[in-house]
């Protein structure tokens, strides 16, 4: 079986982090999500892996490389018409050839275990399609995936008056396995009303002459990348399963509570805190009596000065916060710089969910906490706030003592 992953999208819908790299780039727990993705693939035995590329290809290829490392083989496919999921697989026909494949979406976070359940019940029952769903008790996940519709024998139907044996939402994880016969329906598959061929309407196509078979799962681990605070999620699920291992300097003085990793190279100084799960990446430093709280990220190169807190937020490389910081539930794009002072909260002052502006429209997060969105190479001048869901662009600058809310683009 040969492993196929989507990575041609830009995913506009993550704005202003996506300006810069793919979505498929972005970090969980210190390492892009599409190689999570591939280290989960090679953990079931898979060797072959194609990669289905277009937006920021170059970018894609030279972070992934061949990844002999994993023991597998890169493939790169080129989607030239980036006209939906089917097209992508079909574009791939090349690479699938006569091998059953595993298709993954490349923004998922797939691991081995849920893959390996697909996987198990296509060999031991030997569909020509196998869909991995997930079920959800949350509404919202509807906007941004279509509702999946199964009868009591698990076979995926296309009518929505079938009734849908499940008393939780159901939605596609992005996860199938096919064989090769289901490339024939790939050119056939309409476009949806988003005017893309979706792969999942191309599965209701085969569903009239052959069973699709759907595995259903729960949806907590699984989190599809549509807007930026997915990220924060999907960091949150990982940190939950962190076992404290300590690799950097803890300096005396520094309090460290709950399950904490340090990896190699970092510096906590004396007065710290830090209170798990927390995941601290290569060559860090952590500024004296600063207050690193729960659910946060910090990847390799950052800085942080001292008399700073920072808690539930996404700290991507080489990102500088400098001394008396404040920052809750805040994604910090790739070398962002924040001077002195500069304060970034999590709540509104109404109590109400925190909304956000996502390609000029405005987005309810359906969050009560949930700080600003700040994409690569930003500056933000001292003693600067920066308001709840507010988003900066890349490498704007911005002067000290500014009030940020909104969208603040660069100048």
């Amino acid at each position: 079986m040969k492993a196929l992953i989507l990575a041609a999208g830009r995913g506009s819908d993550l704005n202003p982090l996506t300006q810069v790299k793919p979505k498929h780039l972005l970090p969980v727990l210190n390492k892009p999500i599409i190689i999570r993705l591939i280290e989960e693939v090679a953990k079931i035995g898979i060797r072959e892996v194609g990669i289905v590329v277009h937006y920021k290809k170059d970018l894609i290829e030279s972070t992934v490389g061949t990844r002999v490392d994993m023991g597998v083989e890169i493939t790169y496919i080129d989607q030239k018409n980036t006209n939906g999921t089917a097209v992508a697989v079909y574009e791939a026909r090349d690479f699938i050839e006569d091998s059953p494949v595993l298709v993954l979406h490349g923004d998922i976070t797939a691991d081995a275990e849920r893959i390996h359940k697909v996987v198990k019940v296509f060999e031991e029952e030997q569909c020509p399609v196998v869909l991995g769903v997930e079920q959800s008790p949350n509404e919202a996940d509807l906007q941004t995936q279509p509702q999946i519709v199964f009868d009591k024998d698990m076979r995926l139907r296309k009518s929505s008056r079938i009734p849908i044996y499940t008393s939780k939402f159901v939605v596609n994880s992005g996860i199938y396995i096919l064989t090769p016969d289901v490339l024939k329906y790939l050119p056939k598959t309409r476009p949806t009303i988003r005017g893309k061929r979706e792969l999942i309407k191309t599965l209701e196509l085969v569903s009239l002459d052959n069973p699709v078979r759907v595995v259903i799962d729960s949806g907590e681990w699984w989190y599809n990348l549509n807007y930026p605070w997915d990220l924060l999620d999907a960091n949150r699920y990982f940190l939950k399963y962190l076992k404290t291992c300590v690799k950097g300097r803890v300096e005396r003085g520094v309090v460290m509570e709950g399950e904490v990793v340090i990896m190699e190279n970092s510096v906590i100084e004396s007065g710290t805190t830090v209170i798990g799960p927390v995941y601290i990446g290569r060559d860090v430093t952590i500024g004296a009596n600063t207050v690193i709280g729960p659910y946060t990220v910090i990847c390799d190169g950052v800085k942080i000065g001292p008399l700073s807190y920072v808690s539930g937020s996404l700290l991507m490389y080489k990102c500088t916060v400098n001394s008396h910081c404040s920052i809750f539930d805040t994604i910090l794009g790739e070398e962002v710089y924040l001077e002195s002072g500069v304060m970034i909260p999590a709540t509104s002052i109404t109590g109400d969910t925190i909304k956000v502006v996502v390609n000029d429209r405005i987005v309810d997060s359906r969050r009560e906490h949930l700080g600003a969105i700040i994409a690569d190479g930003v500056k933000i001048g001292a003693n600067s706030s920066v308001s709840p869901g507010a988003v900066i662009e890349p490498k704007a600058i911005i002067p000290m003592c500014s009030r940020i809310s909104g969208i603040f683009r660069k100048r």
